[in-house]
């Protein structure tokens, strides 16, 4: 069979579904996504499609372990993938189009003092909030949607009819970076979509040929410890497809998030023979009185501005090497 196109979404939340009513309810989600296809000519084209809320029985927690395993795999494997930001709003065309343009002038290579009296000029000023909007679109405080946005080779966003590349997305988002008096840098949206784009750069550096840096699971989770979730345990689970790890526990939906966590920073204490996952605990909240207070929690409202992204060579050092700079 060929290799699947995929589909990343902000999914429904149909808690005590039966699966026929469950099936229902994500295949009206999905309504949007379809009449796009449909009016681009690619709905019956013979492309094989994986969606996980179809293709995982969310019910079943021993399926959906066994396939979390899988998903760096999956992700890594896939000839495409197509994030579905959502339907068209009254702004969202001009953010897309935005998109372009900002993509265009990076590759341009303005000198930055030029770049920034260009963009930072008042007729962009709608602009820029209508790029604000799109990046604080759900889809992008997801923690599911970070290894969605990293892994693949190949990736387009899509919103209503209107479609941009990742590359274009990162070079975007890169140039907005640059231009500190616009506002949106400030914007939780921006930096969510801003550290998922540093995640990308340093994902590609770590798996380049005679590269031999790590990318631990305790550095991504406290990167993203301000993302999304609708269960605790996966504030790990869901970004194990990216780390570097192999001595991590196995997935299981059986023990509650306090267990998760603890069995998690047990283990890494086994590993390097070191206390110093502790101290991720210090920044973190804790979810109640009974919660370990040693065992981080991975959790935390607050996004991440400029933490430290440098990778090392197998060392102490890269325990942090996506964390925050004191530590």
């Amino acid at each position: 069979m060929a290799t699947p196109t995929l589909y990343s979404y902000e999914p429904v939340k149909p808690h005590q579904l039966r699966l026929l009513k469950f099936l229902d309810y994500v295949l009206d989600t999905l309504r949007p996504f379809i009449d796009v296809l449909e009016s681009k000519g690619q709905l019956l084209d013979g492309r094989w499609w994986w969606i996980d809320s179809i293709c995982i029985n969310q019910s079943d927690v021993e399926e959906k372990a066994q396939q979390i395993q899988h998903m760096q795999r999956i992700y890594s494997q896939a000839s495409r993938v197509i994030c579905w930001l959502g339907k068209e709003s009254g702004d969202s065309n001009i953010a897309m189009e935005f998109v372009k343009h900002l993509d265009k002038m990076s590759r341009e290579k303005y000198h930055i003092d030029k770049l920034r009296t260009i963009l930072q000029a008042s007729e962009y000023r709608a602009k820029w909030a209508a790029l604000g909007n799109l990046l604080s679109r759900r889809w992008w405080s997801r923690i599911w949607t970070v290894q969605e946005f990293v892994l693949p080779a190949s990736i387009s966003f899509w919103c209503g009819t209107r479609s941009v590349s990742r590359v274009a997305m990162c070079r975007s988002i890169s140039t907005a970076d640059k231009c500190p008096s616009v506002g949106i840098k400030a914007t939780h949206g921006f930096i969510k979509a801003n550290n998922r784009r540093r995640a990308r750069g340093l994902h590609k550096y770590t798996t380049s040929a005679g590269v031999n840096v790590t990318l631990t699971l305790a550095a991504l989770a406290d990167y993203f410890s301000c993302m999304d979730v609708t269960d605790g345990r996966d504030r790990l689970y869901g970004l194990m497809g990216l780390s570097t790890d192999k001595w991590l526990p196995d997935v299981n939906y059986l023990i509650n998030a306090e267990e998760v966590c603890l069995r998690f920073a047990q283990a890494f204490i086994t590993h390097y023979k070191s206390l110093d996952i502790i101290a991720f605990a210090l920044t973190q909240i804790r979810p109640c009185s009974s919660w370990p207070s040693w065992v981080p929690s991975w959790r935390n409202d607050k996004a991440l501005v400029v933490p430290l992204m440098m990778p090392s060579a197998r060392s102490k050092r890269s325990i942090y090497a996506m964390s925050h700079a004191n530590r």
